[in-house]
């Protein structure tokens, strides 16, 4: 397992990452080049993987990943996203397990011209804040989602297909699958 990593160039990436750092995310992409991450395990006590384009819009490939959001340690903050991008070009996250996180997949500001998210599991998505003490609040910062869509449009089609979202009632919170 190895500390948080950022990419600044194209390429393939497999690996264990890990943030104890509620403000890095554990994989930060800075690039436009097409950069896969595949067959990795990230655990996160903030975001997951963040993701932001330079100039055109980052090209990513997220597949066979398992990530799961840890509690951040700190009280009112809540669990980070499994993805959180802006300024994308094409986005594909498939075959992906989801743990904890209080969202799946959080794209904002964009106009892909790939978007597919397919075949993943969430489970147990977590939108309530942390008591800082290994524990919940009632808080709801920021409500989660599976998936949320904020200005994004997508002009040659989006495929979210496949995908399954796992709750376990009275014990985890989210507010929407897919939000758009």
């Amino acid at each position: 397992v190895s500390g948080p990593i950022v990419i600044t160039a194209g390429g393939t990436y497999s690996g264990n990452w890990n943030s104890t750092d509620p403000s890095t995310p554990a994989v930060t992409i800075k690039t436009d080049a097409p950069v896969t991450i595949q067959d990795s395990v990230i655990n996160s006590q903030g975001g997951l993987i963040g993701i932001a384009g330079v100039k055109t819009g980052a090209n990513v490939t997220v597949e066979n990943v398992t990530g799961t959001a840890l509690d951040p340690g700190v009280s009112g903050l809540q669990r980070g996203a499994f993805i959180s991008a802006t300024n994308v070009a094409s986005l594909v996250v498939k075959h992906c397990t989801i743990k904890g996180a209080s969202f799946g997949v959080k794209l904002a500001g964009a106009t892909p011209t790939t978007l597919e998210i397919s075949n993943n599991i969430a489970k147990d998505l977590e939108d309530r804040a942390s008591d800082g003490k290994g524990g919940l609040l009632t808080a709801r910062p920021k409500l989660g989602h599976f998936i949320l869509m904020d200005g994004v449009s997508a002009p040659s089609g989006a495929e979210i297909a496949w995908n399954q979202a796992l709750q376990t009632i009275g014990q985890t919170s989210t507010e929407d699958v897919i939000n758009i």
